[in-house]
């Protein structure tokens, strides 16, 4: 088996394992100590000026027209060479990192069958999931090791059962891989326990609506409603792109109105922050070059944007965004906004084409386990009112069918100063806002709570918050490490005009 797979030594004794691709050109060397390895002492490491490239282990062995084995580590790939069945790989930097799949997507989608071996603890676990999801769940097959060591603790890996048993277990339960259950179909009392607080979700980075909602939970769609205007799409690009990136997720987004460049100036407006901009007048800003190139290195390659305004079809928009799921693991999708995507429909079959629509947006959350952002306009609206549920514009089925509904309500200079009666006495529900902008949760299916959070508005940054920390918060690419600015511009502002 180690001639098999060319593992070889080095001159300290550590274990090497060569990568190979399928032209089976050397790409990658990986070593591990062939001794117990110490506290704080690293596991495994590449070759220094080796490629890095996230190709499988013994995939220049493997044959596409047999099924393929995929295991966690080098040593279970081993394990199942040794057993007799070599059409196995193993992924590269553990169960966490799914790079692979992008990597090796078109090699991976020669097999018609595939079988995920991965470790029987919570990453393992998790690694399997995520396969499943994006290999294709119609070929995709797993192994959940059942027997125990005689101890009594159950088996871990490919490479303790062989250790404990012998090769034809190995054999026994390759040959007997676990379906997945009936698509659409569940035993109830095996579903998942829901716990938001242990649940995957986005947080909106502003404290007050965090506390009140706690986070947006993955596999939902979420909508954005408010008037033209009122900074809907804004909102909804601080959370869904920079909230998303800062938090580790890689975004898709299609713009239907806003062409790239104006999108791309927003959302760096937003992350690059104020320390960072000068506003040359009340409209043009200046953001510093450098930190500008930094920011552009940080997020490069994690927020695509659909570029074919050519077909906008919800069947083609659908199709882009499970290819990014699939492929790239993508996470968050921002759809921006309801009535730029075309539903091939008549005027008198959209209010039914917008409900297909969005159960097939449902249902795509559900099966990748994605947040999705969908931006809809309301009804037209005039003056201080506020927007209700009844007033998002189409079908009932677009708020009845969602997760979360989100308001977005910018008040007008008469809100601000409010309203009295004869008597000067500001009339109660009309007393002055000393806030930009209202959020309002119109629907919440996760926790049924619904509440309002009202917010400032930095139009510099273009940054809504509650707090200097939250105005002037720094995103990841930034690594300034000094005091944050405490200083409100919209208290001085207030304060100014306002000085009684």
């Amino acid at each position: 088996t180690i001639e098999y797979a060319n593992v070889q030594s080095d001159k300290h004794g550590n274990i090497v394992f060569n990568f190979y691709d399928s032209s089976d050109v050397l790409l990658n060397v990986k070593y591990r100590p062939s001794r117990k390895v110490g506290k704080g002492e690293a596991k495994c490491w590449f070759q220094k000026g080796s490629d890095f490239t996230p190709i499988l282990f013994n995939m220049n062995k493997c044959d596409p027209s047999k099924p393929l084995v995929i295991t966690e580590g080098e040593i279970d790939c081993l394990s199942v060479i040794e057993s007799g069945y070599n059409n196995v790989v193993s992924v590269p930097n553990g169960s966490q990192n799914m790079q692979w799949i992008e990597e090796n997507w078109e090699w991976l989608e020669q097999f018609q069958k595939i079988i995920i071996w991965s470790d029987n603890d919570e990453p393992g676990k998790k690694m399997r999931k995520e396969a499943i999801h994006r290999l294709g769940s119609w070929r995709t097959y797993f192994i959940e090791i059942t027997d125990s060591s005689p101890s009594g603790k159950l088996i871990k890996d490919a490479n303790e059962l062989l250790y404990y048993y012998n090769k034809d277990k190995i054999l026994e339960y390759i040959n007997n891989p676990t379906e997945l259950p009936v698509e659409n179909v569940i035993d109830l009392s095996e579903a998942e326990d829901f716990d938001i607080e242990h649940a995957e979700g986005l947080y909106t980075g502003i404290e007050d609506l965090d506390s009140k909602i706690y986070k947006l939970v993955f596999g939902t769609v979420n909508i954005i409603t408010g008037k033209s205007g009122e900074g809907k799409s804004v909102f909804v690009n601080q959370i869904g792109i920079c909230q998303a990136l800062n938090q580790g997720y890689d975004v898709f987004v299609f713009s239907g109105e806003l062409p790239a460049p104006n999108l791309k100036d927003w959302v760096e407006i937003n992350m690059i922050g104020r320390d960072n901009i000068k506003m040359k007048n009340n409209y043009v800003r200046i953001m510093n070059p450098e930190a500008k190139k930094k920011m552009e290195q940080w997020y490069k390659g994690r927020v695509m944007v659909y570029d074919d305004s050519y077909d906008t079809t919800a069947k083609a928009l659908l199709n882009k965004m499970e290819e990014m799921a699939r492929k790239f693991g993508t996470k968050v999708f921002l759809i921006d906004n309801l009535m730029m995507v075309d539903l091939e429909c008549t005027e008198e079959g959209r209010l039914q084409a917008e409900k297909n629509f969005i159960k097939d947006l449902i249902y795509f959350a559900k099966k990748f386990d994605v947040l999705v952002f969908l931006v809809a306009h309301p009804k037209k609206v005039g003056g201080d009112v506020r927007i209700t549920k009844e007033d998002i514009a189409g079908s009932s089925n677009i708020v009845n069918l969602a997760h979360m509904v989100f308001s977005v309500h910018r008040y007008t200079e008469k809100e601000k100063e409010g309203e009295t009666n004869g008597r000067g006495e500001y009339v109660k529900g009309h007393e002055p806002k000393e806030y930009d902008t209202v959020v309002e949760v119109l629907k919440n299916r996760i926790t049924g709570q619904l509440p309002e959070c009202e917010f400032y508005f930095d139009y510099p940054s273009y940054r809504f918050y509650r707090t200097p920390q939250e105005l002037w918060m720094r995103y990841k690419w930034n690594d300034d490490t000094s005091p944050l600015n405490t200083t409100d511009p919209n208290k001085i502002k207030r304060e100014a005009e306002n000085p009684l």
